[in-house]
């Protein structure tokens, strides 16, 4: 989303944020979005993180403090419920463990990542809609530098309850 911004949070000109992205040698970074988001849990229970995005990294932050980054290029794709008015998705990382997120920005988030992760690999990222059960998707255990084989990725050939988005709105 070149040359567009949700600071939904206000949090670019905060001046905690920008000395921890300082510290953390990202002021190259271009953020793009910040939003409220909750990461839902394996047993259910949720926590409150701060999403930032920027051109090159998704950002997630618990009371402005950084609690982990991952690069753009790390997100193997991203799974959508497909309900109206949802607020559920799950970002798939290749060295972490999956993100299961609710929140009420999640077209703007999924919009900010494809378009990032498509200018910084000239590849399209394989966005998943699922009907139902999205927590059926979620890779729960952390393994070092996993495969696209070893995620829990909804399989679109053979399950009718999936579809494949490649769909790049600007």
């Amino acid at each position: 989303m070149r040359g567009r911004s949700k600071d939904n949070l206000n949090l670019f000109n905060d001046p905690s944020i920008v000395k921890l992205l300082d510290s953390s040698q990202t002021l190259s970074d271009s953020f793009e979005f910040s939003g409220s988001v909750e990461r839902v849990n394996t047993d259910k229970s949720k926590e409150e993180y701060t999403l930032l995005i920027s051109d090159k990294c998704l950002y997630f932050l618990k009371n402005k403090i950084e609690h982990l980054k991952l690069p753009i290029t790390n997100v193997l794709g991203i799974t959508k419920l497909l309900k109206h008015n949802s607020k559920d998705i799950i970002i798939h990382i290749n060295t972490e463990y999956d993100w299961y997120l609710e929140s009420k920005h999640t077209e703007e988030i999924i919009n900010f990542i494809k378009l990032n992760y498509l200018h910084l690999t000239h590849k399209k990222l394989p966005i998943y809609g699922v009907k139902d059960k999205i927590e059926e998707y979620i890779s729960s255990n952390k393994i070092s530098n996993i495969s696209s084989e070893s995620c829990i990725i909804p399989n679109c050939m053979s399950n009718v309850k999936c579809r494949l988005y490649y769909c790049l709105r600007r």
